[in-house]
């Protein structure tokens, strides 16, 4: 952020504000650092550099961090431990899935390493399964996207 103090927050890019949001909530020094979806908004190369980021301090501090999130290849570079949960409004916590893999993780090598694709398999198979059956028992409203084409549009 250096460079950056006297900027308004509107004037901040979407990784700056991300940054400035994280740095607030870790000079409060909590045990337990919760971060819903923190970069689902960013570029491919933000987030990447803020998951290194936030690895980074977890590896100085080792505080607890809950981070919720919907990517799984994101899930397995940075916990310890995936907890999914079933879909729907009254969501609760489904399969948990420890992450044995060493650290430091390279995200350039994690797709080759067998147990890294073993491990998104089935995770991925779990979120698949359990979505499934949600819409099956009517307990998650099915997504239809609309009908139409480029055709039907008419540029003004």
């Amino acid at each position: 952020l250096t460079g950056s103090e006297w900027k308004k927050p509107g004037e901040l890019s979407g990784g700056m504000r991300q940054r400035l949001a994280l740095a607030r909530t870790l000079s409060m020094r909590p045990e337990v650092l919760l971060l819903d979806e923190p970069l689902s908004a960013l570029d491919a190369l933000t987030r990447a550099n803020l998951q290194d980021e936030i690895i980074r301090i977890w590896e100085e501090d080792r505080r607890t961090v809950v981070m919720i999130t919907n990517d799984v290849d994101e899930a397995v570079l940075m916990a310890d431990r995936i907890v999914a949960l079933t879909p729907g409004p009254q969501a609760t916590l489904g399969q948990s899935f420890p992450v044995t893999l060493d650290r430091p993780r390279d995200r350039t090598t994690l797709n080759f390493n067998p147990e890294f694709r073993t491990l998104r398999n089935e995770v991925t198979h779990y979120m698949t399964s359990i979505n499934r059956e949600a819409r099956q028992l009517g307990q998650v409203r099915e997504v239809r996207l609309p009908d139409i084409s480029p055709y039907d549009f008419t540029l003004v």
